[in-house]
């Protein structure tokens, strides 16, 4: 063979094997980020600044967008666990069953992630189904930040901070039977339109919560619900603190502060049907109207608030308005 062809086929082949090595390492590259870098643990990663070359929910290579990840869980139902990093992600959440959603926290426990809806107060931000848990959560400027639909049962809210909805913070649907289960733990439910929260038929453990600086009252309550509501600050609010339907409910209110509402710090109303309403060690001051209200809005047969309220002594009132326990309270 002539020199120059042979130096040519050498050249050729030469110039073969250097784009078959470099084949195999994007081959090899790719075989390692699918073997070594796959999602664990059942937890799936989100992080707005993920490459957008390869993205598989790893820690290694999160995906950029929430919507991503619930897509990998509807296709992968071992992974129960959302990981959101440090970010704003402007996204509409449809939570699937038995999810816990997580964002990060500053060491000074700061939120560091944001839900928020992308076009302001036009939309839910956050619709949560069956044992969904919420966790270090800054969820904003939706419609409903929160939304639990009908019949949707265990449901926890925990180190959140839910504010600027053009409506309700937290928005909770009748429920027809068993009291599905609501929690909301060290929580702020904070400046929203209208209620902090909205709460229908079900029932709801609220402890070591804010609700402030709500367009209308921090916490409304309706008819045949159990409630616990313990350590909770209730503070200038437009409305009322705290307004509930004494309908077929079993409502307990501790250790907890009604100070500066634009109506009574409690309200208490009248529906139609037996309910057991304690009141106890809570501090209710500077309301405008009445400390403890009972509003007469439908027919009754006395004696009826002193039947099912009961306010202890070791509750402490200072400056409300008119009076510290409305008179209708203790009528016979």
């Amino acid at each position: 063979m002539p020199i120059l062809k042979r130096f040519l086929v050498y050249s050729f082949i030469a110039v073969l094997l250097f784009w078959a090595n470099e084949e195999i390492k994007v081959k090899v590259a790719s075989y390692t980020k699918n073997i070594l870098g796959v999602p664990s643990g059942g937890i799936v990663f989100v992080n707005q600044l993920a490459s957008a070359d390869f993205k598989n929910g790893s820690i290694e290579h999160p995906f950029s967008e929430i919507k991503e990840a619930l897509e990998f869980i509807k296709k992968n139902s071992s992974f129960k666990i959302i990981h959101v990093s440090t970010g704003v992600y402007s996204e509409k959440v449809s939570l699937p069953e038995n999810v816990i959603l997580t964002g990060e926290t500053a060491s000074d426990g700061k939120l560091l992630t944001s839900i928020q809806s992308p076009e302001k107060g036009s939309d839910d931000v956050i619709v949560a189904n069956n044992n969904v848990t919420l966790f270090r959560l800054l969820i904003k400027d939706g419609r409903y930040n929160v939304h639990i639909p009908e019949n949707k049962d265990n449901v926890l809210i925990s180190n959140c901070t839910i504010t600027n909805a053009s409506k309700y913070g937290i928005f909770n649907e009748k429920n027809s039977s068993n009291l599905p289960r609501l929690r909301i733990i060290n929580t702020s439910v904070v400046e929203n339109g209208k209620q902090g929260a909205y709460l229908k038929k079900s029932s709801v453990e609220i402890r070591n919560s804010f609700f402030n600086r709500n367009g209308e009252e921090g916490i409304d309550l309706h008819a045949g619900m159990t409630t616990v509501i313990d350590n909770v600050e209730v503070m200038e609010n437009k409305e009322g603190g705290v307004e509930t339907e004494i309908g077929d409910i079993n409502l307990i209110i501790k250790n907890s502060k009604f100070i500066g509402n634009g109506s009574s710090g409690i309200n208490l109303q009248t529906f139609e049907e037996n309910s057991f309403i304690e009141i106890r060690n809570n501090i209710i001051t500077n309301n405008l109207h009445f400390g403890i209200r009972c509003a007469l809005h439908a027919p009754i047969k006395s004696p009826y608030f002193t039947k099912m309220v009961k306010i202890s002594d070791d509750n402490v009132f200072d400056q409300n308005g008119k009076e510290d326990i409305d008179p209708t309270c203790k009528a016979r």
